[in-house]
């Protein structure tokens, strides 16, 4: 008797969760992510409430989780605090509270095929951030 079976197609994922432990709403500001099959760069923008949490979900074929905050290509963030006081982060700035760098990340979740990090900005996040200057 010949036994066979229909491959199956690997699908892991990740997701990258921002909480925000802050008494103020936070504008997550995401630049230049890039994306090569489209040829081209973009902006993104998440809104978090107090004490919320914000998810971003990547699913991938054939691969099982990512480490790469913002899929890996963003050059910089920017992080508004209730449009009073922000903070920028850069991809080459090896500050221990960049988001765009995954050891700033707790690992959460892991599984064969999923992993969970979670980011959490903070009060002292906020403390450190500098005012915004009127134009």
């Amino acid at each position: 008797m010949l036994l066979g079976c229909t491959p199956k197609e690997d699908v892991g994922g990740s997701s990258f969760v921002y909480f925000n432990q802050t008494g103020a709403q936070v504008t997550v500001n995401v630049y230049n992510i890039t994306l090569p099959s489209i040829n081209g760069t973009w902006n993104e923008a998440y809104e978090i409430a107090a004490g919320e949490k914000f998810h971003i979900d990547y699913v991938f074929k054939g691969f099982s989780c990512t480490d790469k905050p913002f899929g890996g290509t963003a050059d910089s963030v920017k992080i508004i605090f209730g449009n009073q006081k922000e903070k920028v982060y850069r991809k080459n700035n090896l500050n221990s509270r960049n988001p765009l760098l995954i050891g700033n990340y707790q690992l959460s979740s892991k599984s064969e095929d999923y992993c969970e990090y979670l980011y959490t900005i903070t009060e002292e996040d906020y403390n450190n951030a500098a005012p915004i200057e009127e134009k």
